[in-house]
């Protein structure tokens, strides 16, 4: 047996030192030129992919400090002095633009179009803030990351790392902290990755039990919900260079991470694997360092292996600024046939989002039944005035271009309007009151149409049986003075203005009773 499993890690080395790879850089909507984009993680069916951009100009603006939004109650001017003050006190030099700044970072999401991911979100408080934001790794399962630093709801940061829950409508919780016994950390080089299961953890971080520099430390979820001490890994994983960036395999049995070992005057870093073997935590194969092109002489870090892919991301500066790349190191577990996570996936007819975000089905009774199945029906009375009751419908952020994800809702609402074929609405937008009212009212109104665009190119809706309006941010239905009641008031309502004919007899015509 022990023989059988030398054999397998011999040639598993033997593929990292020897195969033709062939390297890839992301999209231009995801590399920005003369910024940082670091810590790609892919969620485990290869459908999102979650990053960190550093120094860009659009940045989330939340600062919240006793409760309050600075960037809101405070002229530009000020509110620019306190956020340098800020970043000052976490170790940035003065000067330059405010947004320049190291610690400006935030989160960002691309979604997999069937070819290429596609960057269509960047996410709004509380996942991101004017404070560093950083993901790290997912959690235990795909709709949990864990990111770098604690956040306090009533303003302010601390050291250490959170988890926090992405929820139906797509919006996320609250980050909550992680709690780690004896948590403690004097080097600037921070990380972590989460195990599949969600039981353990893996960090690098520079401590007085040490081999030299920063190292890979393991840690192990226990009864109480804590997380037990860190536990340096040893000398069969670290050296006295600095180890960083770890991310396991969604298995638990691959750990990738980047050195800098080997390295004297140059600052690179190169990415590294290595193999658990058996059931022990401590017990690894050497690491076995990746050739080109997956390292070069620049700095290559942040390693995240997707196994459903078989394809490994990693972040490099070796066009200047740090970019994402992605390399196939493995064949694919499976084929990425399915839509981003939380919908549903058809084993036989496969529903394809195309780049346009636009969705396709071969057999729109398999879609409809699967829908019903995973999404249940609308049932909203049949009387004019009525709102019908729909999640929340995304869109790309200022813009009326939809996210592929609120595609599903415009199905159901398609799908009570085919149930109810006399009936006829009207689709309001809605916005809250941040920006020039004139283009507010423009905005509203483009994406109550393109709603209802799509309720006639995807639902089979006649357009005679639907109208669209605007109404900017003049109809809250939350205060404007804080993130949560703003991303309220930013809504599409479709409202019943026309039966036709009674409910009673609607009920009878479509067998409802």
């Amino acid at each position: 047996m022990r023989n059988l499993l030398l054999l397998c890690l011999w040639a598993y080395a033997s593929a990292v030192s020897g195969q033709d790879f062939i390297l890839k850089k992301l999209e231009i909507s995801i590399n920005t030129s003369g910024f940082d984009e670091i810590s790609p993680c892919i969620s485990s069916d290869g459908q999102r992919l979650y990053y960190t951009r550093t120094g860009y100009p659009d940045f989330d603006q939340t600062l919240i400090e006793s409760d309050q939004d600075l960037s809101i109650i405070l002229p530009k001017i000020k509110y620019d002095q306190r956020l340098r003050e800020i970043y000052t006190l976490l170790g940035d030099r003065p000067g330059g633009k405010i947004y320049e700044s190291d610690f400006n970072q935030d989160i960002w999401e691309a979604r997999w179009d069937g070819n290429k991911f596609v960057a269509d979100n960047h996410p709004e408080y509380p996942l991101n803030n004017a404070l560093p934001n950083s993901v790290s790794s997912f959690g235990a399962d795909d709709q949990t990351l864990i990111l770098i630093n604690q956040f306090v709801e009533g303003g302010g940061m601390a050291k250490g790392f959170s988890s926090v829950k992405q929820k139906e409508d797509g919006t996320w919780d609250f980050p909550k902290p992680l709690p780690i016994n004896n948590y403690h950390n004097s080097g600037e080089d921070v990380n972590l990755t989460m195990s599949g299961d969600g039981q353990v953890i893996i960090l690098s971080m520079e401590r007085e039990d040490g081999m030299g520099q920063s190292d890979l430390y393991i840690s192990f979820k226990q009864e109480n919900g804590n997380w037990s001490r860190p536990e340096n890994m040893g000398s069969g994983v670290n050296s006295p260079w600095r180890e960083t960036t770890p991310h396991l395999s969604n298995d638990g049995l691959s750990l990738y991470f980047a050195s800098n070992r080997g390295y004297t005057t140059s600052g690179g870093s190169d990415i590294y694997v290595q193999e658990r073997i058996g059931k022990n935590w401590k017990n690894w194969s050497a690491p076995r360092r990746f050739k080109a092109p997956i390292n070069s002489d620049a700095h290559d870090s942040h390693p995240y292996f997707n196994a459903a892919t078989g394809q490994l991301y990693f972040s490099s500066t070796r066009d200047g600024s740090s970019d994402i790349f992605m390399i196939q190191i493995r064949e694919p577990e499976k084929k990425r046939d399915s839509v981003a996570s939380g919908t549903f996936v058809s084993q036989v007819e496969k529903v394809v989002v195309l780049s346009s975000q636009k969705i396709r089905s071969q057999k729109k009774d398999d879609q409809m039944k699967l829908l019903i199945a995973t999404h249940p029906m609308i049932q909203t009375p049949v009387s004019i005035g009525e709102k019908i009751a729909l999640k929340p419908i995304l869109f790309r952020r200022s813009t009326a271009e939809i996210l592929s994800r609120s595609y599903f809702e415009i199905e159901r609402v398609a799908d009570y309007l085919r149930r109810h074929p006399y009936v006829k609405v009207r689709i309001a937008g809605h916005t809250d009151n941040q920006g020039d009212r004139d283009q507010l009212y423009v905005l509203s109104r483009d994406r109550a149409l393109e709603v209802m665009r799509s309720l006639a190119k995807i639902g089979d809706i006649g357009i005679n049986r639907m109208e669209a309006v605007g109404h900017g941010g003049d109809l809250p239905i939350a205060s404007n003075q804080s993130e949560k009641g703003r991303r309220k008031n930013r809504r599409v309502e479709i409202e019943i203005i026309e039966t036709g004919i009674s409910a009673k007899e609607e009920a009878i015509k479509v067998g409802i009773r």
